[in-house]
């Protein structure tokens, strides 16, 4: 009797072998008729998970398969560390984090353009830079994170306009509804980090 064996898969044992030789996994690397929905589910829901986790820190195996589940199908895509799908959301994680400085430098463009009357001399934007960064005499913190700051007397911390500008433009967008941000378990904490941070 002659017994049929399927001979094991070999397993790439570096990441180029994995690619195919290329330097970084690219969108042609993923299966068939998935690029769609990878750009327009994956990487939102990516960035929104993200946006749960210290600002820095990268996604688990877990957490990029529980995201591949929702969208494609349990156990549809398996994933594993140094595939295709870890791989390009790291690569659009980096993009997301980087959006976070872009709009910031966009949101302060703008203060200034909207208020040219106020900072119309090179003195004047330096004076405000020094004011909102300077942690004052006997305090903790800088008076830009706050909302308000009078007199010594503080409100609203995380709630300056430019942090809750930059927030939104970079983090907000992802959600079909705002309000979507704070619920469940995606309060947005390191996101809301990142915005401060540019």
């Amino acid at each position: 009797m002659i017994k049929v064996r399927r001979s094991p898969q070999r397993v790439p044992t570096t990441r180029k072998e994995a690619r195919g030789g290329a330097k970084k996994w690219t969108l042609s690397h993923l299966p068939n008729g998935t690029i769609k929905l990878f750009q327009d589910a994956v990487v939102p829901f990516a960035c929104i998970k993200a946006g749960t986790k210290a600002p820095w820190a990268g996604l688990t195996t877990g957490d990029v398969q529980a995201i591949m589940d929702k969208v494609f199908g349990e156990d549809e895509h398996l994933v594993t560390e140094n595939d295709v799908w870890c791989g390009l959301i790291s690569y659009r994680l980096n993009d997301w984090r980087a959006s976070f400085g872009q709009n910031g430098l966009k949101t302060v463009e703008q203060l200034f353009k909207d208020n040219m009357d106020e900072f119309d001399t090179k003195d004047a934007i330096t004076n405000l830079v020094n004011t909102l960064l300077t942690i004052p005499e006997g305090e903790e913190t800088a008076p830009f994170i706050w909302r308000e700051w009078v007199n010594g007397k503080k409100k609203g911390i995380f709630q300056a306009e430019l942090i809750l500008n930059v927030f939104a433009l970079a983090h907000l967008y992802l959600f079909d509804d705002p309000f979507d941000c704070v619920a469940g378990d995606h309060k947005p904490t390191g996101a809301l980090l990142l915005s401060m941070q540019v």
